[in-house]
């Protein structure tokens, strides 16, 4: 019989509204689909109203006045019943959903407190515990949970195992350790979650260092398992370039631990060298107006492009049409993106911090310090200036081997079967 694997995403799974959340989560489903036969199921969880709003709406209500828009229906009696089947009956907020063949659960929780860093994996956990038995009830008791982050797939797993006596392993790709956002008073569930695991999986040594730091060793089996590349991005003959202007590429949500100010400033330096040098922005968020303001008022409108939120295939295509591409995140706990550059036989540059110090070598481009705008301008500089001196061939080797379907899913399988194991044995 296949082997039964639940992931547990702390993010949404691929939802219509968001649909790069759990990308990562898909993208190790396929791998693993590619090179074995195990049977998957997804949990996805959804938090988005809270107990005070509704409780506010009703006594609006009752006062005559219109309930908040935000919340479904808006009549009094309507807003009484969706409160009471929501928290007493979270079950009944399942849908079920088809993806390339794994089912997908999706619940409505509720936030019991209004959203915070220090509850919210409370709610999530409560949601998360109904997915988790509507899951069994339709598909019988998985063989194992895989959790995606500590904080809060990590401390459901957790809960599941102690009750059900079902296995978990762990991966860790959150930042919210690196950036300081894990509140003290949930150390002491993280490092309880941690130490049930029977593997706990973070993306790079840099983001292990992070947790060891915030919370202390972990005490269990720790491999550095770094995420896969996608399937899409496995059989790409690099195209010749047809000439045109030099083309550097950053893909990436705008906001502010992603650093494009600083990158758009030092893309204005190097148009002092390579006057002819474009940049292209693939990516969307809060920072956007800003940047764009940014860069009219340093003269770049027509050197800068942003692209938006593009579909992943559209992704590959501006990777294909690149010539180099730059990360100037502050820090980043993997770095998926720099992977499918590689793929695709580009030269890389990123800010040497988190993921990008494991990933980049001399043969497949550059680091800089992180906040040195001048070795960003140089590193960039330099690349222009000598991009075909990179073998294409070689980084795109080098990326196919290195993060790979077969390999990723021969190391994620061995803790999958180790975890089945420990328990068979014990």
């Amino acid at each position: 019989m296949p082997r039964h694997v639940l992931i547990l995403p702390t993010e949404e799974f691929l939802p219509a509204h968001e649909p790069l959340a759990g990308i990562f989560q898909g993208h190790q489903i396929e791998a693993l689909r590619m090179t074995g036969n195990e049977k998957f199921g997804v949990v996805s969880i959804r938090l988005r109203h809270s107990v005070p709003m509704y409780m506010r709406s009703i006594l609006r209500r009752l006062g005559g006045r219109p309930a908040d828009p935000a919340l479904p229906g808006g009549r009094l009696l309507l807003l009484c019943r969706e409160l009471f089947r929501r928290w007493f009956d979270p079950r009944s907020t399942v849908a079920v959903e088809d993806w390339k063949g794994t089912p997908v659960l999706r619940v409505e929780g509720l936030y019991g407190t209004p959203p915070s860093r220090r509850f919210d994996p409370v709610w999530w956990q409560r949601a998360g515990w109904a997915g988790y038995r509507e899951y069994c009830a339709r598909y019988g008791r998985p063989d194992l949970i895989h959790a995606h982050n500590t904080i809060a797939a990590g401390l459901l797993a957790h809960r599941i195992a102690r009750r059900e006596g079902i296995p978990y392993v762990l991966t860790e790709h959150s930042s919210a350790y690196q950036l300081d956002e894990v509140p003290a008073s949930l150390f002491p569930a993280v490092r309880s979650a941690i130490a049930g695991a029977h593997a706990f999986l973070p993306v790079s040594k840099a983001l292990l260092q992070s947790v060891v730091t915030r919370v202390g060793e972990p005490d269990t089996d720790v491999t550095v398992l770094g995420n896969v590349l996608p399937r899409t991005f496995m059989d790409i003959e690099r195209r010749e370039r047809e000439g045109g202007p030099f083309t550097f590429l950053t893909v990436g949500s705008l906001l502010p631990v992603k650093n494009h100010a600083l990158l758009i400033s030092a893309f204005a330096r190097v148009l002092d060298d390579h006057p002819d040098c474009r940049l292209v922005l693939v990516g969307d968020g809060p920072l956007r107006h800003s940047l764009e303001q940014q860069s009219e008022e340093a003269g770049l409108a027509d050197r800068i492009r942003f692209m938006g939120l593009l579909e992943p295939s559209s992704v590959r295509e501006q990777m294909l049409r690149a010539d180099a591409f730059v990360f100037s995140s502050h820090f980043e706990t993997f770095g998926v993106a720099l992977i499918e550059a590689m793929a695709c036989g580009l030269p890389v540059i990123a800010i040497a911090s988190g993921g990008p110090l494991e990933i980049i070598t001399a043969a497949t481009g550059r680091l800089v310090n992180p906040g040195d705008v001048s070795a960003l301008i140089s590193a960039m500089t330099d690349i222009a200036s000598t991009s075909t001196t990179f073998d294409t061939g070689a980084i795109q080797a080098h990326a196919r081997n290195t993060w790979g379907p077969e390999g990723f899913g021969r190391n994620l399988r061995m803790a999958y079967a180790n975890a089945c194991a420990d328990v068979s044995g014990a």
